[in-house]
């Protein structure tokens, strides 16, 4: 499983060994939900629809849904991840390295 971790800036991340975890508990996406830029509005993004499944419950997001993100912290460096639960609610999780 070459791979699984990525270096981003000085920080290891094991996002990727993360998801396949995920993946094993019943989480995932099942087609569609890609995170894209919003070009309209600075600092957002847009999950496109699609479905997936969270907690072993499956779900379908029939709209894209923006998700705001915040600015960035001047002092701070950071991770920023969207999550979406199954009852269509979208979050962006910050992680502050």
């Amino acid at each position: 499983m070459a791979g699984l971790n990525k270096q981003v800036g000085d920080a290891l991340s094991a996002i990727d060994f993360n998801s396949v975890q995920y993946g094993a508990q019943g989480n995932g996406v099942l087609s569609g939900l890609q995170v894209v830029e919003n070009t309209n509005v600075d600092m957002n993004v847009i999950i496109q629809s699609g479905s997936g499944t969270a907690n072993s419950t499956s779900f379908t997001v029939s709209n894209n849904l923006t998700v705001a993100v915040t600015t960035a912290n001047t002092t701070y460096e950071r991770i920023d991840t969207v999550s979406i639960a199954s009852n269509g609610t979208a979050y962006l999780l910050m992680k502050f390295l």
